[in-house]
């Protein structure tokens, strides 16, 4: 080997053996020990310590440098140097005011002398600037107690990395925590407060916010205890009053009501008027407070609804409507249990309880019935049952209950019990109802341990002082149901729903139907059986009453017929008819002849004689039937006129007149009367015949009797002829009638001559 010179070596391997090494002591190598604390700050000072491989040489200084919070070294920040040879040291640094805030920070060092560039620490170093000016809080500066997603504000605050938020009492936070935008929740208790916030990173915290008040609006407090009927009758026609004290911070009151219950007045305050109609079951009346916050916390009352019976039905056969001494049937149909009073006008009918009833008077009728009490009852079976060893198909033993109309108080039912068994730890037991209720009577007595016998003539009613003990059996005591519900053990869907009498069917059951009791033995080796049990059920009165709709009945007097006044008269004639029950007249006929009549009163009517009225009883037609003048009315006969009129051109000679119409009658005329005051108004007209000589015979009412008329004769080929004055037509008269009778200041052109006297005879 030879060496050339300084740091050039030949070697001359051809026959020697040699090893290799590299020069040592001289810094190569340098690496970052790990930065303690992991997290800086800007403006900390710090010691960053290296290690390398070899000594440095002369004049050497070691310098931390800093990244940028990105990790690279591409613009390093000196953060200190350490002048020396050593290979190892620690090098005192400060991180520099105005350092960018960050998490990806890396620190190295490198030597001067040799050159070396250290590798960095290898792990991110946060570096935390002082934190910015604190904003503003915004959010709603009114919310309500309960409200929830509620947000509350503050604008980022540089170089924060948390807030810390201080709330009112009552107000939660449920997301954004430690950030500048909350969300918050207030409970029903939340009061009214400062809400502020801190923002912060691992190096400082920044000022406290201003104060943000937070103004919450309460919700109404809890309704305080209802005043009211407890205990009522269906079919309620006014209303029962409900009231709670005035809730504070309500603004309006939100009842609820039990099915078939109405609000009458009221709604919406403190104070209501309750109608339970005919369907209405018992419940419980609750009131709330509300306001624009939402409803504050319910109270309720519990209203039980007395048995009442159906409303009679009231059936009325025929019409409402019948004539004395008659009477109209009424009936109904009768429900099981009720006892009935027929009334009149609102008062009692004595011994009317049926539930038919003949009425023989006017009046308003109804019906009114009761509840019949039934007094309290118990029901034993005697049948023994084998209770199954550890299993869930149990022991069942049915007590068959009937008689019952209506419900009973179920709050006074009790069951007593004898069951024989040999560890009474190991039964469930509990009473089912016709309807499926279940009450627990008990669960395992509540110890599984207890290896105890027999329940003895044990009683169970709501007014025991505790449930069945764990310990202490025979069980001879009375005891209350159990007090919670409970599955039978290891047997799914055999689950208890009531923990009291008084629960089955709201306060009130129909006690008819199978009763069960179940007892299932949920261990093994322990056996026994039920032996016998009853149930007893309460006195029952209900003080409910109901009252059918009226029916209105009408029982017309006989009609009766006994004057009339005067007992003779003609046409037109008022006569006044006196008798009883007239106030239903349809007709009043003069022998078989309708007249029209006014009704006076029920005692008299006037009617008036009709032109076509003959001589004969007078008979009223009544709703009640006809009743019958026992003396005739007499009507006056007619007037007969004689006429003889000669007609120029059919007049032939020695008063004789051509055969116009047929062989024996000339021609037809009218005759007719009037008024004699102006205008002169037609008062009666009929046609007549004459003979070939002329003659003819007019009938004209008898109301004409006595009355003074123009005559008129009209006939189809002449002018109308008047006589020259009124005729007073008089019975038993004799008038002549001659040419000088004659109106000849109406006559143009004589059409009609009486050639001969014309006679007028009246005649009765």
């Amino acid at each position: 080997m030879k060496v050339e010179a300084v740091g050039n070596i030949f070697f001359d391997i051809s026959n020697a053996n040699f090893t290799i090494a590299a020069s040592s002591g001289i810094l190569s190598v340098l690496s970052t020990d790990a930065i303690s604390p992991a997290t800086l700050c800007v403006g900390q000072s710090l010691n960053v310590g290296f290690t390398g491989d070899g000594a440095a040489n002369a004049g050497n200084i070691y310098t931390a440098q800093l990244s940028n919070s990105a990790g690279s070294f591409s613009a390093p920040v000196v953060i200190g140097t350490l002048a020396g040879t050593m290979n190892a040291g620690v090098i005192p640094c400060n991180i520099a005011g105005g350092t960018l805030q960050g998490t990806g920070y890396r620190i190295r060092v490198i030597a001067s002398n040799p050159p070396v560039t250290g590798a960095n620490n290898g792990v991110n170093i946060p570096i935390y600037a002082p934190v910015g000016t604190t904003g503003t809080i915004s959010g709603p500066v009114s919310v309500c107690q309960n409200q929830t997603g509620v947000v509350l504000s503050v604008p980022a605050s540089s170089n924060a990395t948390s807030y810390l938020w201080s709330l009112p009492a009552g107000v939660t936070i449920t997301s954004g925590t430690g950030t500048n935008s909350i969300t918050v929740s207030l409970s029903a208790s939340a009061v009214t407060g400062v809400v502020t916030v801190t923002p912060s990173n691992p190096c400082s915290a920044g000022a406290v916010s201003a104060n943000f008040t937070l103004n919450i609006n309460l919700l109404p407090a809890a309704a305080g205890t209802i005043s009211g009927t407890a205990s009522l009758c269906p079919g309620q026609v006014s209303g029962v009053s409900y009231s709670v004290a005035a809730i504070a911070g309500a603004t309006g009151y939100q009842w609820t009501l039990p099915s078939g219950a109405s609000i009458l007045s009221g709604a919406n305050t403190n104070s209501i008027q309750v109608l339970f109609g005919n369907l209405a079951v018992s419940g419980n009346i609750s009131v709330l407070g509300t306001n624009a916050c939402g409803n504050g916390t319910a109270s309720s009352f519990a209203v039980s609804l007395l048995p009442a019976p159906s409303i009679p039905v009231i059936t009325v056969t025929g019409n409402d409507t019948a004539c004395a001494p008659g009477t109209i049937n009424l009936s109904f149909t009768p429900q099981a249990g009720v006892s009935y009073q027929w009334r009149k006008n609102g008062v009692n009918i004595p011994g009317a309880t049926a539930s038919t009833y003949a009425a023989n008077a006017s009046g308003s009728y109804d019906v009114l019935a009761t509840v019949i009490p039934v007094g309290s009852q118990i029901f034993t079976t005697n049948v023994q049952v084998q209770i199954p060893d550890n299993s869930c198909t149990g022991a069942i033993s049915t007590n068959a209950v009937s008689g019952y109309n209506f419900p009973v108080r179920s709050s006074g039912i009790y069951v007593k019990m004898n069951i024989n068994h040999t560890w009474v730890g190991d039964l469930d037991i509990f009473l089912e109802s016709p309807s499926g209720q279940r009450l627990g009577i008990s669960d395992q007595t509540g110890n599984t341990n207890n290896g105890g016998d027999n329940f003895v003539n044990t009683v169970l009613a709501d007014s025991g002082g505790v449930r069945i003990p764990t310990t202490g059996a025979p069980y001879t005591n009375l005891y209350k149901p159990w007090n919670t519900t409970f599955t039978v053990t290891g047997c799914a869907g055999l689950t208890t729903g009531l923990t009291t009498f008084a629960g089955l069917e709201n306060g009130y059951v129909q006690p008819n139907g199978d009763w069960k009791l179940y007892v299932y033995d949920r261990f093994g080796t322990d056996t026994g059986r039920v032996v016998n049990w009853s149930i007893f059920f309460p006195y029952f009165n209900s003080t409910c009453t109901v009252t059918s709709t009226p029916v209105n009945l009408t029982i017309l007097p006989a009609s009766s017929f006994t004057s009339f006044a005067p007992s003779s008269g003609s046409a037109g004639n008022v006569i006044t008819l006196n008798g009883t029950g007239f106030s239903t007249a349809t007709a009043v006929l003069f022998n078989g002849v309708a007249a029209s009549f006014t009704l006076v009163n029920n005692n008299v009517i006037s009617a008036i004689v009709s032109p076509a009225a003959t001589t004969g009883s007078i008979t009223v037609t009544t709703f009640c039937g006809n009743v019958v003048s026992a003396l005739p009315f007499a009507v006056n006969s007619t007037i007969n006129l004689n006429l003889t009129v000669l007609i120029e051109g059919f007049h032939l000679s020695g008063g004789n007149m051509a055969p116009v119409v047929s062989p024996t009658v000339s021609d037809t005329i009218t005759v007719a009367l009037h008024n004699t005051a102006s205008p002169y108004a037609q008062v009666y007209s009929t046609t007549a015949t004459l003979n070939l000589a002329g003659q003819t015979t007019v009938s004209l009412p008898a109301v004409y009797n006595g009355n003074s008329y123009y005559i008129v004769i009209r006939h189809r080929n002449a002018l109308e002829t008047w006589s020259k004055l009124p005729v007073l037509l008089e019975r038993s008269r004799i008038i002549i009638l001659n040419n000088d009778s004659i109106n000849t200041a109406r006559i143009s052109i004589a059409k009609y001559c009486f050639l001969q006297p014309v006679k007028v005879t009246m005649v009765m």
